[in-house]
């Protein structure tokens, strides 16, 4: 069979292009049911979320692993004791897709939630992970710094 050339490099673009939009539609709108809240125990703390999507595109895969080892290597003992919790959060899974609206989530995110008397009194939403994607250090400094910012708000709200 005589092919010419730009059929074949039609169809690989063709297939490249599919195969990014599946990629990319796991970066996509999360979906707007709304379902009640498991995660506020203990009664005090910080959670540090992560909400993806079923498919993820790799930079959603690599925001959460530093995400992930920041907050694993850079507070152990917060870790230890309960006080700070990484919560990762599938928004595919209709049980928790009624975060999508609490946090108004357009995209993948690395969330701060601080939880006092069992009720959660602040929360915000680390966008700027997006933009330090080819800084690996300056994002786990930036995550690190805002959960620090947390903890020390907590501190502060239980006196201590």
């Amino acid at each position: 069979m005589n092919r010419k050339p730009h059929t074949i490099y039609f169809r690989q673009w063709l297939l490249l292009s599919a195969t990014s939009v599946v990629a990319i539609a796991g970066c996509g709108s999360p979906s707007a049911e709304v379902q009640s809240d498991p995660v506020f125990s203990p009664a005090d703390g910080v959670v540090v979320y992560f909400f993806h999507r079923t498919l993820r595109c790799p930079a959603c895969q690599k925001i959460e692993w530093l995400a992930h080892q920041a907050v694993e290597d850079e507070f152990v003992s917060e870790m230890a004791t309960g006080k700070l919790r990484w919560y990762p959060v599938n928004l595919d899974e209709p049980d928790q897709a009624h975060y999508a609206d609490r946090y108004q989530l357009q995209f993948q995110s690395v969330v701060v939630s601080e939880i006092h008397g069992g009720k959660e009194t602040s929360w915000k939403n680390l966008t700027k992970v997006w933009d330090l994607l080819d800084d690996d250090e300056v994002m786990r400094f930036y995550i690190r710094d805002e959960v620090r910012a947390s903890l020390v708000n907590l501190e502060e709200w239980l006196g201590s």
